[in-house]
Parts: structure tokens; C-alpha cells; sequence
């Protein structure tokens, strides 16, 4: 269990949270992704929009790639 007036060790935090290498890059990339945003004035609505932009063109790809297999 967590006691905040213990000295903090990640490698025990990753132990008691049962978290695999990949669960510990992917954190590790949220963390990245989080501080870069903040430091570039990045906001959550922005990401929000963008991430959403970036399905639009990828639903649109999808669509007219199965269009050009139907008209094969």
C-alpha cells in the first residue's frame, strides 16, 4: 500500500500496480505527450478536435478504398 511518508519508488509503484513494459512505455508516452502539450499552450479541446479530424480522414480513406475495390 501506498504511504505518503515513505520515500516514493517508481519501480515498486509499477510492481503493486501489476504494469507489464508496455503499460509502463505507454504511461511514459502519456506523460510525454501531457508536458509537451502544456509547454506548447496545447489545449484538451484542441487535441480533442484534432484527434476527431484525424478519424474524419481516416474513415474517408477507408471509404474510398473499399470504393475502389467495389468498382474492381
Amino acid at each position: 500500500m501506498y504511504d505518503p511518508n515513505k520515500r516514493f519508488s517508481v519501480e515498486e509503484a509499477e510492481a503493486a500496480l501489476g504494469m507489464e513494459e508496455e503499460d509502463k512505455a505507454f504511461m511514459r508516452l502519456v506523460v510525454t505527450v501531457d508536458l509537451l502539450c502544456a509547454h506548447a499552450g496545447i489545449s484538451d479541446e484542441e487535441v480533442r478536435m484534432a484527434y476527431e479530424q484525424k478519424l474524419k480522414s481516416h474513415l474517408l480513406e477507408a471509404i474510398e478504398s473499399l470504393k475502389r475495390l467495389t468498382e474492381d
